[in-house]
């Protein structure tokens, strides 16, 4: 159960850093023209939120690295839960979690996002999944 458990902590952490070094790679990029066009129009629309003004661009800009930043966060606090839970009992709930965010994240990567997030959050959603069923075929051996 640990490993599964680990694996899946780590895609989760792989998944934000990978997602995070991409965009900041793309972002060093020339941009195409295109893409600047529509980066033109996200940073000509103001959007206001209890006086603040920012762009669409920044909106957009300040959610992409934060997704990045709050997957490698989630990953790690996986790792730290493993670290520190011994009893499998007491992992099971957040294991459990693992695997409905895991999920989650795949059913919306598989309908909004590219190939890379729809196979990290699925092979996460197996790891944690798998975890489930080894811890519980563990406890029926006791």
């Amino acid at each position: 159960m640990r490993v599964l458990f680990r694996v899946g902590a780590w895609i989760w952490f792989i998944t934000g850093a990978g997602h995070l070094t991409l965009d900041l790679l793309d972002r060093l990029q020339p941009e195409s023209v295109a893409t600047a066009s529509l980066n033109a129009v996200l940073r000509a629309h103001p959007f206001e939120l209890f006086g603040i003004r920012r762009t669409e661009w920044d909106i957009y800009t300040g959610f992409s690295i934060a997704i990045g930043i709050f997957n490698m966060i989630i990953g790690l606090l996986f790792v730290l839960v493993d670290r520190i839970v011994e009893d499998p009992d007491r992992r099971r709930p957040v294991t459990l979690l693992g695997a409905v965010a895991s999920l989650a994240c795949c059913a919306l990567s598989a309908v909004f996002l590219p190939t890379p997030p729809i196979v990290n959050y699925g092979l996460a959603t197996l790891a944690f999944t798998g975890a489930l069923f080894t811890a519980g075929r563990q406890r029926q051996r006791r």
